[in-house]
Formats: structure tokens, C-alpha cells, sequence
């Protein structure tokens, strides 16, 4: 296949070191993800920044996300660009030296109408009237290439699985970075073939998938308290990332205790890492021996996380246009400000990165019974994490509350309290999915109506070629 920068430039052009001119603008991925394409060694990079863009940062982190990917390409700015040519005093002379290449390319993903305007009208002053232009495309996700210039007739390419942006990218464009201390687990990778997880009982064995359901829910009526197990945090058996993820969380609250993104971090950390403690400790009292223990603990949560991240790598792995779409699959990704990269900022379970730079988190519900109704605590929760996952990525991500639906289980209390929360709360207000066993019947009965369940795959597939 003919790499999109030969299709831009044609094979003398493309051989030829290229400078790239770009505006930095607050979509600072769209920016880089054409770079990422047809940047190579030897080619330079000129920023075109506005006041705004020196101010708002769009430019620091458009460099410093480039600058992961090219460490030695070389990167110039030509800062402080009014919006109108005839404003731009000595700077029209600057910009005429440094377009004096053999090759350049403009990549045209932002700024305001009059900025272009004149960015074009500097170009043919400068004799670069036909300057090659390439830019990003949302729906369907591409690059398009102009090689002619504005004028000239358009191509759309995919991007490439060795060149397509990275989870790391992606948050250092946002000024984030994973927390330090933790590290998330790539699962699937565009790149680097990485070994398939293999499936567990939960979400595969019908009886498993609900013993473990009819447990947590005899629990839950019983209101124990799931922390029980923790006889002392210094001589738990946290990990240092798990032990960091919880201090994290701790100085987020203590430092905005009226901060309800903070309060719904720190409650949820806590209940996961407690509910696991507790089951392992319990495993230990009843003569368990303590490695046994450990991987023998089964906690619902955790398996349905698991569950999703098998089935959903599974997904992509084994499905061409599924995977020409996606660029990562990461699990259990915890991210900072890189500006406080020890302050726990949100968790991710199951984070799918799509090649043009869209992160996707499917946010695992076993049970949403533990929120206060009155107090609106799921809302508060929800709210949360859609505006750090925003924050942490991009203003386009998507996160898709992921629920239990398992027909053969209707008429279960637990079954039919997943359903009633899921209507009453998400349904409507939230963009969710089925988690799904294979193979079972799509609909389900819900106070006499009938709700159609769509199978977890066919729900991810449409996801991802839709975004």
C-alpha cells in the first residue's frame, strides 16, 4: 500500500526533507495525529501560534507530544500571530525565510477562518500558492490529502497500525500523564502483537456468572461492610501502584474536600481495593495458605472488568475492520496532571484508543445498589468521570456505562435490580452497553415490557465505527 506521505508529495517530493507548517489550537490531537503520519527524520516542524495558543498551553503540549514521537526533529515557532496579514509586520518577512525549504506541507486542522485566510495569503506571497495540505477527518476517521493544495482534488487514507497516536500521546496532549507510582496494562496494541487474555468462567459459564451475582447480592443484604478485612493499611497487601493510587486518592480529597469529582474517586478506589482485601484476607483465616489465596480470589467487580477486557480485545483482534479502526487496548489506566503527577485525577477500566486519537472507556457496573438515591450520588459520579475522561483526552471521548444483562437470569432479584437501576438511572441519561453471555436470547421482560438486549459485541462493534 502506498504511504499517504508518497501520495502527498509523490516519491521525489517524499524523499525530500519537508517542513510541516501547523497552528496549534485547542484540538491539540488533531494536530499531531497527521504528523504522526508523515513526519520522518531529517523534516522540521514550524508552529504557526496565535496569543491564545502561548496562553491556553496548546502550544507547550502540541511539542511536548511530538516531541515523545520525533525526539529529533527539529521544532520552530513563530508565535503571537495576529489573525489579519496586514498585522503582521516583520513577522510576513520571518515566515517567507522559514518557508525558503525545498519542501513544505501545511496541515490544516483548526484556527479561525481569518487566520487561515491569512496563512494562505502568506503562503502565496511567499510563492507557495499550491502548498500540499493535509488535515484530519472525523466521520469517517482518515487523513485527507490534497496535494495540490485548497484547490486541488482530495484523498482519504486510514492511518497506519505502526505510525497511529498512542495512549501516552494522547495524555500528554492533554497535559496528563499515568499517575506516578501506577501503570496501566496494555492489552492489545495496533504495534506489537501482545498475548490474547484468555477467558475466564465469568461471562462464559451461565451458573458461575450467577452464583458469583447471587453471592454479591446476598452480601449486599446483609449491609456488610466491605472494608472489614483491612486490619491496617501499612501490613495490607497492596502493591506499591495499589498503595500509590490510594494516597492519590486521599490528597485529592484532603485538598478539595468539597470537590464531588474527588469524593466519588476516593469512595470508589477505596470500595475496590477493600473488597478485594477483605476476600483475600478471609481465604488466609480459613487456613488458605496466602499465595493460594491471592489467586484464588474471585471478587465480582473484578471479574466482570476482566470479562469485558477479554471479550473486547477478543472483538477487535479477530475482526479486520475492527482493528484497522483501533490503535490500543489498556486496562486499569490511573492518570495525573502531569503538572501533579502524584494527585490521583481518574481510573479507567477498560480504555480503547482509536488510531485518530478518540479514547473510548467502557466503565463496568456489577451493581449500582451502593449509590444514595436521594443525594443523586450515581449522577454525581457519572458527571465525574465523563469530565475527566474529557479532560484527561480529548473533548470527543466517549465512555459507555458497560452492564450486566443476562436473560436466562430474569426473574432473579439480582437480575431484576441490575435491570430496574439500569432504567432508572442510565437508561436515557447515559451512553451504555450489554455485558452478555455468548449467545443468549436478546430480549427481557421489565414490569411487563420488553427490552431488547443486544449482544456485547454487535453494541463495541457499531461503537467503534461509529467514533
Amino acid at each position: 500500500m502506498t504511504k499517504p506521505r508518497h501520495l502527498l508529495l509523490g516519491t521525489n517530493g517524499a524523499a525530500k526533507p519537508v517542513r510541516f507548517l501547523v497552528v496549534p489550537t485547542g484540538q491539540v490531537i488533531s494536530n499531531i495525529v497527521p504528523l504522526f503520519e508523515l513526519v520522518r527524520p531529517g523534516d522540521s516542524i514550524l508552529w504557526l501560534a496565535t496569543p491564545e495558543a502561548n496562553a491556553k498551553g496548546w502550544l507547550a503540549r502540541s511539542r511536548a507530544a511530538v516531541a515523545l514521537r520525533f525526539p529529533a526533529v527539529q521544532q520552530e515557532d513563530l508565535t503571537d500571530l495576529p489573525e489579519t496579514l496586514d498585522a503582521w509586520g516583520e513577522r510576513q518577512e520571518r515566515f517567507r525565510e522559514l518557508c525558503a525549504v525545498p519542501q513544505l506541507v501545511f496541515v490544516v486542522n483548526g484556527g479561525t477562518k481569518p487566520l487561515l485566510l491569512a496563512l494562505a495569503a502568506a503562503l502565496a506571497a511567499a510563492g507557495h500558492a499550491t502548498c500540499p495540505v493535509a488535515y484530519t477527518s472525523m466521520r469517517p476517521p482518515g487523513l485527507i490529502l490534497q496535494p495540490g493544495g485548497y484547490t486541488g482534488p482530495t484523498l482519504r487514507v486510514g492511518y497506519g497500525a505502526d505510525t497511529c497516536i498512542g495512549l501516552e500521546e494522547v495524555l500528554i496532549a492533554a497535559n496528563y500523564c499515568q499517575m506516578k507510582g501506577t501503570r496501566g496494562r496494555r492489552v492489545w496494541s495496533a504495534r506489537d502483537r501482545v498475548a490474547l487474555p484468555k477467558p475466564g468462567a465469568y461471562g462464559t459459564d451461565p451458573e458461575a456468572t450467577f452464583d458469583l451475582h447471587r453471592a454479591a447480592w446476598a452480601h449486599h443484604g446483609r449491609s456488610r461492610l466491605v472494608a472489614g478485612g483491612i486490619d491496617s493499611f501499612a501490613g495490607s497487601r497492596f502493591d506499591a501502584g495499589a498503595k500509590a493510587t490510594m494516597r492519590g486518592a486521599v490528597r485529592a480529597y484532603t485538598a478539595s474536600p468539597q470537590d464531588d469529582a474527588a469524593l466519588a474517586i476516593l469512595f470508589n478506589t477505596f470500595r475496590k481495593r477493600g473488597i478485594a482485601a477483605e476476600q483475600a484476607s478471609r481465604s488466609v483465616m480459613e487456613g488458605v495458605a496466602e499465595g493460594a489465596a491471592l489467586e484464588q480470589v474471585h471478587e465480582l467487580p473484578e471479574c466482570l472488568e476482566a470479562a469485558v477486557a477479554q471479550r473486547a480485545v477478543a472483538l477487535v483482534a479477530n475482526a479486520p475492520e475492527l482493528s484497522s479502526r483501533v490503535a490500543e487496548i489498556w486496562r486499569n489506566v490511573t492518570v495525573a496532571t502531569a503538572d501533579d503527577p502524584s494527585r490521583l485525577r481518574a481510573e479507567f477500566d477498560l480504555l480503547i484508543l482509536l488510531r485518530h486519537g478518540v479514547a473510548l472507556h467502557l466503565d463496568s457496573k456489577s451493581a449500582l445498589a451502593q449509590f444514595d438515591d436521594k443525594k443523586k450520588d450515581f449522577a454525581k459520579d457519572m458527571d465525574a468521570r465523563i469530565h475527566n475522561l474529557r479532560q484527561a483526552s480529548s473533548r470527543v471521548a466517549k465512555l459507555m456505562i458497560c452492564m450486566p444483562a443476562y436473560t436466562a437470569a430474569a426473574g432473579e432479584d439480582w437480575m431484576s435490580r441490575l435491570a430496574q437501576d439500569w432504567q432508572q438511572k442510565v437508561s436515557g441519561r447515559y451512553e451504555s452497553m450489554f455485558f452478555t453471555l455468548p449467545n443468549q436470547q436478546t430480549e427481557m421482560e421489565l414490569d411487563g415490557e420488553t427490552i431488547v438486549i443486544e449482544s456485547f459485541e454487535t453494541t463495541l462493534g457499531r461503537v467503534i465505527l461509529t467514533n
